[in-house]
C-alpha cells in the first residue's frame, strides 16, 4: 500500500475500549504514514448512519488526559513519526469558552490520507463509510485535494474480539494514585491563566503531554 507524509487519525471508539487496542492503532497507522500522523479524537461518533457526522466537542476529563499521555508514550516506538493530537475539539467544563470553530483550520501539514479505527459490521473497506470519513475530514481540516482514506480496523482487527471498557482504568499519569484520586470520567477544569516551564532543548512526546494537558486546562 502507497506511504503517505501526512496523515489525519480519526478515532471514533470510546476511550476505555480504545485503550488496550492503540498500540496496534498506531503501528497500522505508522506503516501507512512516514512523517505526520495528526489525531483527532471523536468517541462515539458512527460513520454509518444516514446524516453526514459533525465535528463534536469533547468533554475534557481526567480519562482524556490520560488517554493523551498514554498514545504519545505509544508512539514513541514510531520514531518516524510526527504524532499530534488535535486539541480543538476538547473542552473543559467552563462557560467562558469559545463555541467550536466552523470554518475548516489549516494545518501545517495537510493530510494525504485520512485513517480511523471505526468498525464497519463486516470489517471491509465500505466505501460509503469512507466517503463519509472523507467528507467528515474535510469539513474540520484543511487536506490534500485528493484525500484517500483508510478503514484501519480491517489492518489491525483481524481475529480480535471486540474489547468491551475495562472496568479498571489505566494507570493515570495525570490523577494522584490514591483513594481519592478523581474518577476518570470526572471533568477537569479550566483556568484564565497558566504557567508552563521546561527545558525544551528538542521538542518530544513527554513535552507534547505537557503542552497539551497545559492547553487543555487553560482554555
Amino acid at each position: 500500500m502507497a506511504v503517505f507524509r501526512s496523515g489525519l487519525l480519526v478515532l471514533t471508539t470510546p476511550l476505555a475500549s480504545l485503550a488496550p487496542r492503540l498500540a496496534s492503532i498506531l503501528t497500522s497507522a505508522a506503516r501507512l504514514v512516514n512523517h505526520t500522523l495528526y489525531v483527532h479524537l471523536q468517541p462515539g461518533m458512527s460513520l454509518e448512519g444516514p446524516a453526514q457526522p459533525q465535528s463534536s466537542p469533547v468533554q475534557a476529563t481526567f480519562e482524556v488526559l490520560d488517554f493523551i499521555t498514554h498514545l504519545y508514550a505509544g508512539a514513541d516506538v514510531h520514531r518516524h513519526l510526527d504524532v499530534r493530537i488535535l486539541l480543538t475539539n476538547i473542552r473543559t467544563k467552563s462557560t467562558f469558552l469559545p463555541p467550536l470553530p466552523t470554518s475548516v483550520q489549516n494545518l501545517a501539514h495537510p493530510p494525504e490520507v485520512v485513517l480511523t479505527d471505526f468498525q464497519t459490521l463486516d470489517g471491509s473497506q465500505y466505501n460509503p463509510v469512507k466517503q463519509q470519513l472523507v467528507r467528515y475530514a474535510t469539513s474540520c481540516y484543511s487536506c490534500c485535494p485528493r484525500l484517500a482514506s483508510v478503514l484501519l480496523y480491517s489492518d489491525y482487527g483481524i481475529g480480535e474480539v471486540p474489547v468491551e471498557p475495562l472496568d479498571v482504568p489505566l494507570p493515570s499519569t495525570i490523577r494522584p494514585a490514591s483513594p481519592v484520586a478523581g474518577s476518570p470520567k470526572q471533568p477537569v477544569r479550566g483556568y484564565y491563566r497558566g504557567a508552563v516551564g521546561g527545558t525544551f532543548d528538542r521538542l518530544h512526546n513527554a513535552h507534547k503531554v505537557l503542552l497539551s494537558v497545559a492547553c487543555i486546562l487553560a482554555q
